[in-house]
């Protein structure tokens, strides 16, 4: 703890102007030393999204690519018929998700996709590309 200290406290001269950023889970388990002013003295708190505007903008920062490519198309099943229902309902079924929950949805709903196709395609490797569309369902959401 005392050489980080001693690092922390640049006591040697840098040649450039110099951040430190430290990232924890567990901020109690921080050394109160290294925490005092003139050391790491600042702290953001990340927290989860709190409204569904939020995760909303989150699911469509994570599928945008999908959506742009015309590989999310809506299944109509439950009335859902647009890409913007689509992040509604996603939004409104992820209470409590971080940005990295969403975008492991957004990974599990592409390789179910890819599943789904492949066992469609009958090993017509040509029709892959064309079988591969997500829908909402392929969000796993519990």
């Amino acid at each position: 703890m005392n050489q980080l200290l001693t690092l922390v406290d640049a006591q040697m001269p840098l040649p450039c102007p110099t951040f430190v950023i430290a990232i924890t889970n567990r901020l109690n388990l921080i050394e109160p030393a290294l925490l005092r002013p003139g050391r790491l003295e600042v702290k953001v708190e990340m927290t989860v999204c709190e409204t569904a505007a939020e995760r909303k903008e989150i699911w469509r920062m994570h599928t945008r690519q999908m959506e742009d490519s015309g590989k999310l198309v809506p299944s109509g099943a439950d009335g859902i018929t647009s890409y913007d229902e689509i992040l509604n309902m996603l939004a409104a079924k992820s209470t409590n998700a971080t940005g990295a929950d969403i975008e492991g949805h957004c990974r599990a709903a592409a390789a179910a996709a890819l599943g789904r196709a492949v066992d469609t395609c009958e090993g017509d490797a040509g029709r892959l590309e064309e079988l591969c569309v997500v829908n909402e369902a392929d969000f796993l959401l519990s």
